[in-house]
């Protein structure tokens, strides 16, 4: 598929969501506010400003640009607004608000994979995956062994397991 590239002087035709969120007049002064008040105001407010100005259109790559802020920092800072109140009381108080979002991020990681076992236990899919894997991989990738492992061959098989099954882990499963 080839894509066709736009003559020199031409515009794009379409506008993103972004943009035609930012031609409202109302919206268009919160943003400007927000940025001329940006270092006076404290990481929560900003985040529940964020967040406002996202309901209402804005993606955070689009108000990065416009505040110019990375679009990462104005994501941090819409999670810290989403935070719990007593949470957000901390980071208010002075407490690592990057602490604070590295360890929902690893509740919420340990909450999925604790659900993708629940639903393995249910349907057992995860588990016939495994078992696919090994048997092809037993097999030698699609045909059946008919020798043994040798002792010189065994350092070089079980590399060879690992790399298979950290390619197991990089997409998204984890052996039970």
């Amino acid at each position: 598929m080839r894509s066709r590239k736009r003559a020199p002087g031409r515009r794009r035709t379409h506008l993103t969501a972004h943009r035609r969120a930012v031609a409202d007049a109302k919206l268009r002064k919160l943003i400007d506010e927000l940025r001329d008040k940006w270092n006076g105001t404290g990481r929560i407010e900003r985040g529940e400003r964020l967040r406002e100005l996202s309901a209402l259109g804005c993606s955070a790559r689009g108000l990065g640009e416009e505040l110019g802020q990375s679009a990462t920092t104005v994501r941090r800072h819409i999670e810290l607004a989403n935070l719990p109140e007593s949470q957000r009381n901390a980071v208010k108080r002075g407490a690592s608000a990057k602490k604070i979002l590295q360890r929902k991020a690893l509740f919420e990681r340990r909450k999925r994979a604790r659900k993708r076992i629940e639903d393995d236990q249910k349907t057992g899919s995860l588990s016939d995956e495994i078992a696919g894997i090994m048997i092809e991989f037993c097999r030698g990738k699609k045909r059946l062994r008919l020798t043994p492992i040798l002792k010189v061959e065994f350092a070089l098989f079980l590399g060879e397991v690992t790399n298979y099954l950290s390619g197991f882990e990089v997409r998204g499963k984890v052996a039970i």
